[in-house]
């Protein structure tokens, strides 16, 4: 007897009732949870399509719904309406009833029956992320927090909570990791030395690191767990429930370039009437007022936050301003003496934008600006000032200055926006990615060979496991006496299983590190490729990725990579660079890592005046150190690209996503040895409902899986077409079995095999599917016959060509086309001279693309063994007048070191710009280029500095430039280059510094190197220093 049971849509709770069947109803059941062939689904229980008659209790559970002419049925197809076929008192699927259409005609409902874990698919559909954490339409705030110092201290402790909900310990946190957002360009740097950076204890500055730069992060099981829970599913899961899963977390707010915080009222308004200003006899100032706020204008100020000359600031933060007014100069015309000068400032001194300019006589002129005011504090009253020259005749009524509300139409305005608070509320859910909850969950299914499966004995509940775990659980069966003998029985090769490439990776990123590689290898790092050797196979195996690899670096110092005075930790990198080598924001799909325990820094950094003595270490590997048993979120096993010679991460991890949850799953249906086993077996109701797909099923003394039942036909007698795969009992496939490990110097790429004793031949199979080029029976990752002069690691700009723009670029630190970027093991860069002088067995470090205050860089191996390396970068300054002011680098920058070692030799190129005049010579708007050469010798801190050429203004007065040398004290070396200008002329000057120096190998020492006969270490033709290993 068969039965179709459903639970009603109305009702708290809604009743049962049990529908009616045709008299002879033929019910058809699939079930299948991993289907080969299908190896990027997830498949559910369901029933073929099947009909239920018109009739008076189905008529009343279906509202009428054939009846076209209601406008208000009760039954709402697309609700989940809960179901379950019985088939002699046993559940044989439970689920959800889908109806597909009515047939007038022939009077009846066309149905079917969807399993539970199906289901949940269907359930979520296109909601997205944020819609998991919302409750009513609106967001949740549980999740939300201050995102502090303060906080973002404490979430590295996952026994911490910083919610405001308290959803609990460890759910959100604040990872370290460097977005792009440091307001001078910069990459968040640690220096004992420059100003600014980590170290800086000051609570506001141009350089410093504010908590507004940072962005939150998620458990990765808290977003399951939401969504399953809203969906109305629990389960039931090892692994999910495990302590690795639960320290694996999810970036947030990667698509948008803050994180979400509420919403600040912003304003526009306009000038009411013509402002004229009239001379005083001295240089004057006075707030712009701006009284229109008249919408047809196009202004507004709904949070009343300008009263006329000023913008209160709602809140503490940065101040977002752009500007436009109209000008005129009426009377008599000075010339470029009768200067207008434009500036946003607030109470605390900040300034935004900042324009000078001249206005002819009777000429109306726009003077624009746009810019950001930092750190002005909830309160402070922020105005566009203007000043004016003493050239205008005091009291006349001709010679004044005149500002306008418009000219031409176009209107006079001010526009204030309160941005970057950096102690503001950060809003969780708006944070999320914009990603579908499906998504989400194929990715993780796929991610981690999960199968999902719905528990028989309770509807909402799922059983879910990866794979293998998932396998190792079942039973062992026989099923031979269950067998059909009377039809055929067929085993077949694998072949319309398999696909003839296997490809499986993240998604790309165009963050700095990601995007090299990509650039370099032209695919995503980490990525499993496979070539199947069989020739009947077509197609390609990919999954649907939502997440992009996650790398960690050295933490530098204003010298850029692989500078750092913060070793002993790593951190994100997850910016892009601008042309100039500035740091910048960029979109990007989320990231996972796991979070590791804390670790206590070698000194103690600030965050916005707060001071910090440990970070959690978020990586992308579940150990520290990694061993070859460390589990990775990378699909294969590799060399870690930017950090590999860090305590931290210092070894190739074989167990990526292909080698912890898909090898056996692969090597079912890929082997040689596999084999499709189909036939027909009597199955009862009892079989049905207790049917699991991860049992061992022996039949006629063969052992199987079984991966489909065809066609179950409920209530009847007959067999039912069955699919098995044979059960090989065995971890790997093919004839691949080893991993990459490490770049080596004569160009071949290192493998270990599966029990990870490091072997020299791979074959081939296992070298090509990974990239690289197999040669004489060795594989090469820089094959013998190509360029040595390939690209390197990230920034590493590769061997023998310079004049990057973007970063390092010389033969010194290739990695010859590696897409790992691992560089020569056994070797020291001249970069680590410093380190190695100090006795530190440092290896070749990986390096990213130049902080902003450099860059280019090029290297060059002087015949005599020596080493030129040649920077360029710019620096900026302000004199006036008064004192020899330090030039400092764009973007701040540590001083420039020439050590006792060192022989240096500049080239400065220096451009100033009058901008004011409180006496002296020269006039506003002089102009002056001058070219300087001068010398540094570190033995002794002899300098000396020359004019070489000069063309400026006529009315110009002296402006020099020199170099000063600290002979003493904890920064003996340093070199500060510093301008000077006439006494009571205000310049604005910017300097093209070309820096070579000459680094004398003869007096290089480490104890690690290996020497000649007469104590000198041995050069590589590269400029690599041989050490031992």
């Amino acid at each position: 007897m068969i039965e179709l049971r459903a639970r009603e849509q109305k009702g708290t709770p809604a009743p049962f009732i049990t529908l009616d069947l045709e008299n002879a109803p033929a019910i058809s059941l699939n079930l299948s949870v991993a289907k080969p062939g299908e190896l990027m689904k997830r498949s559910s229980p369901y029933s073929q399509t099947f009909r239920l008659p018109f009739t008076d209790k189905n008529d009343r559970f279906f509202g009428s719904y054939y009846d076209a002419n209601l406008v208000d049925g009760d039954f709402n197809p697309a609700q989940n309406t809960f179901a379950v076929i019985v088939e002699d008192g046993s559940d044989v699927i439970r689920g959800t009833l889908r109806l597909f259409s009515v047939n007038l005609l022939n009077r009846f409902y066309e149905v079917s029956v969807q399993g539970e874990a199906g289901d949940l698919f269907s359930t979520v559909g296109v909601k997205t992320l944020r819609n998991a954490f919302q409750e009513a339409g609106a967001d949740v705030t549980s999740y939300n927090f201050v995102m502090n110092a303060a906080n973002i201290k404490l979430s590295q402790a996952v026994t911490n909570d910083i919610t405001n909900g308290s959803i609990g310990a460890g759910t959100v946190m604040v990872p370290f990791i460097d977005h792009g957002l440091i307001q001078s360009g910069q990459p968040i740097y640690a220096d004992e030395v420059a100003v600014g950076g980590l170290f800086d204890s000051d609570t506001f500055g141009q350089f410093l690191i504010r908590a507004g730069d940072f962005k939150p992060a998620i458990k990765l099981k808290a977003v399951l767990d939401r969504i399953l829970s809203v969906a109305g599913f629990s389960y039931t899961s090892t692994f999910l429930s495990g302590s690795y899963f639960a320290s694996l977390y999810m970036s947030l707010a990667d698509h948008m370039e803050r994180y979400a915080r509420p919403s600040v009222d912003d304003c526009r308004v306009g000038i009411q009437t013509a402002i004229d200003l009239q001379g005083t006899g001295v240089e004057s100032e006075v707030a712009i007022y701006f009284g229109n706020e008249t919408t047809a204008d196009g202004f507004f100020d709904p949070g009343s936050l300008h009263n006329g000359a000023s913008y209160v600031a709602p809140q503490s933060g940065n101040v977002e301003v752009i500007f436009s007014i109209w000008v005129q100069g009426q009377g008599v015309d000075f010339g470029t003496a009768s200067t207008t000068h434009v500036s946003v400032v607030s109470a605390n001194g900040s300034t935004g934008p900042d324009i000078v300019t001249y206005i002819p006589q009777g000429e109306v002129i726009q003077i624009t600006g746009t810019g950001v005011i930092p750190d002005v504090q909830q309160g402070d009253a922020v105005q566009l000032r203007l000043w004016w020259s003493d050239f205008f005749i005091p009291g006349s009524a001709t010679n004044y200055l005149e500002v306008m509300p418009s000219y031409n139409g176009v209107n006079s305005f001010i526009y204030y926006k309160g941005t970057e608070s950096n102690e503001v509320e950060c809003l969780v859910p708006r944070c999320m990615p914009p990603i579908s909850q499906a998504a989400f969950l194929k990715d993780l299914a796929q991610r981690f060979n999960l199968v999902i499966e719905a528990d028989p004995d309770n509807a909402s509940r799922l059983l879910i496991e990866p794979y293998d775990a998932w396998i190792e659980s079942g039973a062992t069966l026989d099923w031979s006496d269950k067998l059909d003998y009377n039809k055929e029985r067929k085993i077949q090769p694998t072949t319309q299983l398999k696909t003839k490439t296997i490809n499986l990776g993240d998604k790309p990123s165009a963050d700095v590190g990601n995007n090299y590689i990509q650039e370099s290898g032209a695919t995503t790092f980490g990525r499993y490729v496979q070539v199947i050797e069989d020739e009947f196979s077509q197609g390609e195996l990919k999954n649907e990725p939502i997440f992009s690899p996650f790398h960690v670096y050295p933490i530098p110092n204003s010298y850029g990579d692989p500078n750092t005075d913060l070793p002993g930790y790593l951190a994100g990198r997850f910016y892009s660079l601008n042309d100039d080598g500035a740091t910048k924001w960029v979109a990007q799909p989320p990231k996972l890592f796991c979070l590791q325990s804390l670790i206590t820094l070698s000194s103690t950094i600030y965050i916005q005046g707060t001071s910090i003595i440990a970070l959690a270490f978020c990586s992308p590997y579940n150990e520290s150190p990694v061993t070859s048993t460390a589990l990775s979120l990378y699909w294969q096993g590799t060399t870690p690209p930017f950090s590999m010679n860090s305590g931290l991460i210092s070894q190739t991890s074989i167990g990526g996503y292909f080698y912890e949850y898909w090898r056996k799953y692969i090597n079912s249906i890929y082997s040689p040895d596999s084999r499709i086993f189909e036939a027909s077996f009597y199955l009862s109701a009892s079989d049905i409902r207790t049917l699991r797909f991860n049992n061992r099923i022996f039949v006629e003394g063969s052992a199987y899986r079984l991966t489909e039942v065809k066609n179950y036909q409920a209530g009847t007698r007959e067999t039912t077409q069955c699919v098995f795969l044979r059960d090989l009992g065995r971890e790997t496939f093919g004839e691949c079995t080893s991993y990459p490990t490490f770049p080596l110097f004569d160009g071949t790429m290192g493998f270990s095999d599966a029990s990870g004793n490091p072997i020299t031949d791979p074959g081939q199979i296992c070298c090509e599917s990974n990239g690289y080029t197999y040669q004489n029976n060795l594989c090469y990752w820089n094959p013998p016959d190509n360029d040595t002069g390939g690209g390197g690691g990230v920034g590493g700009g590769g061997g023998g060509h310079s004049d990057s723009t973007v970063g390092f670029d010389s033969g010194l630190t290739g990695g010859g086309g590696n897409p790992s970027g691992g560089g020569h093991p056994g070797v020291i860069s001249v970069d680590d001279y410093d380190e190695a002088a100090e006795g530190t067995a440092a290896h070749l470090m990986n390096r990213l693309p130049l902080p902003a205050n450099q860059t280019t860089r090029r290297v060059r191996n002087l015949s005599n063994g020596d080493i030129a390396v040649t920077d360029r970068f710019i620096m900026t300054g302000r004199t006036d007048g008064t004192t020899s002011i330090g030039a400092q680098s764009v973007g701040g920058g540590r001083v420039i070191m020439v050590d006792e070692t060192t022989f240096a030799a500049f080239t400065i190129r220096a451009t100033s710009v009058q901008v004011g005049k409180t006496g002296g010579t020269g006039t506003v708007g002089d102009q002056d280029f001058q070219e300087w050469t001068a010398i540094v010798r570190g033995s002794d801190q002899f300098t000396t500095i020359t004019s070489q050429t000069q063309e400026k203004t006529p009315t110009t007065g002296t402006r020099t430039v020199s170099l000063s040398v600290a002979s003493s004290g904890p920064q003996t070396g340093s070199v500060r280059v510093l301008i000077a200008s006439d006494t009571g002329s205000d310049c604005e000057w910017e300097l093209d510094v070309e820096m070579t120096r000459t680094v004398s190998i003869s007096s290089f020492r480490t104890e690690n190197a290996i020497t000649t006969e007469s104590g000198d270490p041995i050069i590589t033709q590269d400029g690599l220093v041989i050490i031992k290993e």
